[in-house]
């Protein structure tokens, strides 16, 4: 087999959608002659662990090099007396003098992020892995994105073709919205963001709306976009069936931010509920921004919304065919139309209707009016929200297998072969 440098901050017992993004690669990698060799950290610093997943990746037996690295979130988390710091921590609307300091440290002086400090024990255990044998490909993975400069400083120093995977957009992610940057940060993040672009053998991106926005980002870069997916050995040991319930159970899975926190959602739960009689319940799987639960209060739904925190991912998947609605959430920023949350993928899987809050014609809204899995309106559209969820029957999803982890991966591998 050909062997590939998997490089990846984010690794199990690291939960979340970047880390099942790199895992199922490596899972289905070996099926297509290419042998995964993972470099991340030792005990980073995540914001959800998820044994699950650590489980299947041991099963899976792929030989994993896991370096220090310095960790600036470790003095945040003494200062601040917490055990982690959520995904959407920059969006928090209320906070006190030290975080809002200490953000505007982060926007400004860590630039691209503040997983820097990995950079040199990442190179250093690295090349010593190429000097003792031979390597064919380097992939690296971010966010972060300052862990691409290990990949391309490898490169250089021993001709290795590399590919640069971008989950998410880099100086356009969307929690930057609404942060102040100096106009120096602004320009060396985006002069580093060029860099990585135009030494990338290749560029792979999770959705066309990314791949148009990078591409304007620098000369002659190659980019494929290679979206995320489910990987259909996660159903196979779940009852698909529907369990019947007198109430309408609305699920929503994973983190929501500020941005993605709709009154009109909550209202037109509101309305169906005091209003129409309905008998709902929300259930909310990860973090949730404090902006919800205010409206939450406001609107009279706190016995109707439970949230179950960050479970593991093997239990996810059974909440989700407890369900008669899956909420997906796209995030309402300037660039939403190009975001796809990992999310979307098992919701697609999973057959159970999906109601998305999310711009019309954005690339999500296209995945799913292509396979027919859910209905799209706009954050702000409280009476669409309703007929929604009043619905009796939905459509049944369609032409879903090119989501597939192992469909994915084997694109993956066409483009490690076209790049060599």
């Amino acid at each position: 087999m050909k062997k590939v440098l998997v490089i990846s901050y984010y690794w199990p017992p690291s939960g979340g959608p970047g880390v099942q993004r790199v895992l199922k690669f490596c899972k289905y990698l070996p099926e297509f002659g290419w042998e995964p060799i993972v470099l991340t950290v030792k005990d980073g610093e995540y914001p959800n662990l998820d044994y699950s997943l650590e489980k299947e990746a041991d099963k899976l037996g792929i030989r994993v090099i896991k370096t220090k690295t310095y960790e600036p979130f470790k003095f945040y988390k003494w200062m601040t007396g917490k055990n982690s710091m959520p995904s959407y921590e920059l969006n928090k609307s209320k906070s006190g003098l030290f975080s809002k300091l200490s953000k505007w440290i982060r926007m400004n002086y860590f630039i691209p992020d503040a997983r820097k400090g990995w950079i040199p024990y990442g190179v250093k255990a690295g090349r010593e892995l190429l000097k003792n044998e031979k390597i064919d490909m380097i992939f690296s993975s971010g966010p972060p994105h300052s862990l691409h400069f290990i990949a391309k400083k490898l490169k250089e120093e021993f001709s290795v073709p590399w590919v640069s995977d971008f989950r998410d957009p880099w100086t356009d992610l969307f929690y930057y919205d609404g942060h102040e940057r100096s106009a120096i940060a602004e320009k060396k993040d985006a002069e580093m963001e060029k860099e990585i672009l135009e030494s990338a053998d290749g560029v792979t991106t999770v959705s066309d709306g990314t791949k148009n926005i990078l591409t304007n980002k620098g000369n002659d870069i190659n980019i494929n976009v290679v979206h995320n997916g489910y990987d259909e050995d996660d159903f196979c040991h779940t009852a698909e069936s529907k369990i019947k319930n007198s109430k309408k159970i609305i699920t929503y899975v994973g983190s929501m931010a500020l941005s993605q926190v709709s009154e009109e959602f909550f209202k037109g739960i509101s309305d169906l509920i005091w209003d129409n009689n309905e008998d709902i319940e929300i259930r909310f799987i990860g973090d949730v921004h404090e902006k919800a639960w205010e409206l939450i209060k406001s609107y009279n739904l706190r016995d109707k919304v439970f949230h179950l925190g960050y479970i593991p991912h093997n239990e996810v998947i059974s909440k989700l065919f407890e369900s008669d609605i899956l909420l997906l959430v796209i995030p309402n920023t300037k660039e939403s139309k190009l975001i796809i949350t990992g999310k979307l993928y098992e919701y697609l899987r999973s057959g159970i209707p999906i109601l998305a809050l999310a711009d019309l014609d954005g690339d999500a809204a296209k995945i799913l009016n292509d396979t027919k899995s859910g209905i799209v309106v706009s954050h702000d559209d409280a009476e669409g929200i309703k007929d929604i969820i009043l619905q009796k029957e939905y459509e049944l999803s369609q032409n879903i297998e090119q989501f597939s982890r192992k469909e994915l991966t084997h694109l993956l591998t066409e483009i490690f072969n076209r790049v060599q």
